[in-house]
């Protein structure tokens, strides 16, 4: 899981950004086999549950220099402005 997740932030170019901490909690629950009372000789099993929690941690100093380098973009076209008539010349 930790691997995939870092090949989405590498794909996605974010990997500069986010950093992410993984944590796995595991819980053991023991329950009877079948239906009925319990008894000293009843047969019992033991349930494994992995419970995964991702933490992602923002890099604010790398996305505040991205930001600052980003700056605007200005596009230039010949369309007539909104509002005017365009006279085909």
């Amino acid at each position: 899981m930790e691997s995939r997740a870092q090949a989405i932030l590498k794909r996605s170019d974010l990997a500069d950004y986010l950093s992410l901490n993984f944590n796995e909690q595991v819980t053991y629950q023991t329950r009877y086999v079948g239906r009925g009372r319990p008894g000293t000789n009843r047969p019992t099993q033991t349930i494994e549950t992995h419970t995964w929690t991702v933490e992602v941690l923002r890099q604010t100093a790398a996305i505040d220099l991205f930001n600052r380098l980003a700056g605007w973009r200005i596009y230039v076209t010949n369309a007539p402005p909104p509002g005017s008539v365009w006279t085909g010349q």
